[in-house]
């Protein structure tokens, strides 16, 4: 986190984490969703009714595809713009005529879930900033970017392996036989890999003509393929 001071008195606070250290709405494991949600929601009525509502919105493969639903943001680049968010069923810019159109994305804006029946604003608002919908891991939790709270939400994952990846972490290694063998032991759930989907979070603290506390986040993916550097994905408004 930094500040940044844009002139005329004006502060803004930008963090950017990774997104492959969220909880992967799209793919994540059912088990892991579950546990995020059971120890995190703090109101038991709400963490079913966001269980059931997150399965059955995720989208589905195609009978006999071999395809995993919505298999990454390569899938999703070039989407809508427009409002920040992606369009379910429409092409995406990787998609060709002839070629297949990959699955709907059932859940096309978090914001969504706040339209879910009986579960509390607040209850959302503490979640929603470590969830995503676009991360380059399949569904995996990237340890040496995820906050503790999310990893102590994936199965198996104790008070022991959270060290582990804190330490690896705050020295920049990852590549130990420690580190190793508790991704191994998590495969499941973790894995460690290229930095692509990063998640940009502004908060304006103060300056004329602001309003402080209020905040933006955008979800951008590194992409040279297109001839840009990177592309954004979807942001709040």
């Amino acid at each position: 986190p930094v500040k940044i001071h844009t002139g005329s008195g004006r502060t803004p606070h930008p963090t950017t984490p990774l997104a492959a250290g969220h909880i992967y709405l799209h793919r994540a494991k059912p088990a892991l969703i579950q546990l995020f949600m059971t120890k995190n929601a703090s109101d038991p009525a709400a963490a079913g009714l966001l269980i059931e509502a997150i399965a059955a919105l995720r989208p589905q493969p195609k009978p006999g595809s071999g395809q995993d639903a919505n298999a990454g943001e390569g899938n999703q680049t070039q989407q809508q713009r427009q409002g920040g968010q992606a369009t379910a069923g429409q092409p995406g810019a990787n998609q060709t005529e002839a070629g297949a159109r990959p699955p709907p994305v059932a859940i096309a804006a978090i914001g969504q879930l706040y339209g879910i029946e009986k579960v509390p604003d607040a209850v959302l608002d503490k979640l929603l900033p470590l969830i995503t919908l676009y991360s380059s891991q399949a569904g995996k939790v990237n340890p040496m970017a995820a906050p503790s709270v999310v990893l102590l939400s994936i199965p198996g994952l104790g008070e022991r392996e959270l060290g582990i990846f804190e330490t690896a972490r705050k020295r920049r290694q990852w590549q130990t036989p420690e580190v190793q063998a508790a991704i191994s032991a998590l495969e499941k759930f973790v894995a460690v890999g290229e930095a692509r989907s990063f998640v940009i979070s502004v908060k304006l603290l103060e300056g004329p003509g602001l309003i402080a506390g209020s905040s933006l986040v955008a979800t951008v993916v590194a992409d040279e393929s297109s001839g840009l550097a990177f592309q954004v994905m979807a942001w709040s408004w």
